[in-house]
């Protein structure tokens, strides 16, 4: 099958207890097909960041290139999405903001890592703040949508840094990261906060942190791993811990990264490897 435009992108949204009649392979290139969780923080290795492995069509290095709101080489923009040379903020601490950040360039690489260094704080009190953000991996670009700022129905990856519960019965502890993979087939519920459709996922403790949070996202022979470092241990990945992973989480090559964020700044580097 040749491969299609597929995207990166950084979004807003909130979120699914059990997760009964997963589909098989349908019509469409994705198969939300699960074998393997793991839902408790394991130790995990990440790569040493070595440039020569580096992608550099999609990185997202400062200092950046640009100012305000307009678009730099190889990323789009959307949203209240503003660039400084130091940080990409995605969002102001504000009500009924959202803003997001799109690679422009297909991923053709059929296994890949990604770091990603980021914030996300505001004032919200009692729990009351904005619903987070993702990361998607997705056919379609710069469409906006319901679910974290992205559409629904999606083809392709989404990774979910939820930071309110939707579900007042949830048992869950938040902020929560959790995986989803569509074939299109699938829609995300908010009222659940997408417990119906997740993979895996976690409790991170990710808000309002005073420095950096490192997340990467390892796909490799077929198998999905996304681990954490949020105590800022910057100890070559001995800090790290694997925050959820899926075993055959199929993605086509040729896809393509964003990022869209509520209450995101800011947002320091992307690193792509293979």
């Amino acid at each position: 099958m040749a491969a299609e435009g597929w995207i990166w992108r950084w979004g807003w949204g909130r979120r699914c207890p059990g997760r009964p009649g997963l589909p098989g392979p349908g019509p469409g290139p994705m198969t939300p097909l699960l074998l393997l969780l793991l839902l408790r923080p394991v130790a995990a290795d990440i790569t040493d960041g070595n440039s020569e492995h580096l992608k550099r069509e999609h990185s997202l290095i400062k200092p950046y290139q640009g100012v305000g709101s307009s678009s730099m080489p190889l990323w789009d923009f959307q949203g209240s999405t503003i660039l400084t040379s130091q940080y990409v903020r995605l969002t102001p601490d504000e009500r009924s903001k959202e803003g997001s950040i799109w690679n422009h360039q297909p991923c053709f690489l059929k296994d890949w890592e990604m770091h990603v260094h980021f914030k996300v704080h505001g004032a919200g009190k009692k729990n009351l703040h904005g619903d987070g953000i993702a990361l998607w991996y997705t056919r379609d670009r710069l469409v906006s949508g319901p679910v974290f700022g992205s559409k629904d129905n999606f083809h392709g990856l989404a990774i979910f840094l939820d930071t309110y519960p939707n579900d007042e019965a949830t048992e869950r502890v938040f902020p929560y990261i959790s995986v989803m993979v569509n074939n299109g087939s699938l829609s995300y519920d908010h009222s659940k906060d997408g417990r119906w459709t997740e993979l895996a996922g976690c409790t991170a403790d990710f808000r309002n942190r005073d420095h950096d949070t490192f997340l990467a996202v390892r796909y490799s022979r077929g198998r999905l791993t996304v681990m954490t470092d949020l105590e800022d241990k910057n100890d070559g990945g001995r800090g790290v811990s694997e925050a959820a992973g899926a075993q055959q989480a199929f993605l086509l090559s040729g896809q393509c990264l964003a990022g869209e964020g509520l209450v995101l700044a800011p947002c320091t580097n992307v690193n792509f490897f293979f």
